[in-house]
């Protein structure tokens, strides 16, 4: 974790904080150009899943976009998901993918989930988490 501007920069990485579930692959390109720490989550699997928790007032997801990627759903507090298309035809990264809007301080859930749904020019249907913005506490 990094501490930096009010956020809270939580690198890609599988730890107590959040909870995967099925098919998370993580990648540890140590020193790997373009990515915000040691490396990052990918799953290709429908219906894999991050949850996190976090008490705050801002949430932003920082991923990898590629010809690759598809599109993922998201939601806070169990509410309406949006979709979040991850494809790109270049890759690019570090990009902020979501962002939260207005939330009220207090506890909140995240969960980013693969649909395994892809726009007709994606050749795949990986999602990825490289880091998270929070402005609050991870829990």
């Amino acid at each position: 974790m990094v501490a930096g501007g009010g956020l809270l920069l939580v690198a890609g990485r599988h730890d107590d904080h959040g909870q995967g579930q099925g098919g998370l692959h993580h990648h540890p390109l140590h020193g790997r150009r373009g990515l915000s720490k040691c490396g990052f989550q990918y799953v290709d699997s429908t219906g894999a899943t991050l949850t996190f928790h976090f008490v705050g007032t801002y949430c932003g997801w920082v991923a990898k976009t590629a010809d690759n990627y598809g599109k993922a759903a998201v939601t806070v507090d169990g509410g309406e998901a949006a979709t979040v298309d991850l494809y790109s035809k270049n890759t690019m990264w570090r990009h902020l993918v979501w962002q939260t809007k207005g939330l009220a301080f207090g506890d909140h859930i995240v969960k980013i989930s693969c649909t395994g749904k892809k726009r007709r020019a994606a050749k795949g249907t990986c999602i990825d988490v490289d880091a998270l913005q929070i402005a609050g506490t991870l829990q």
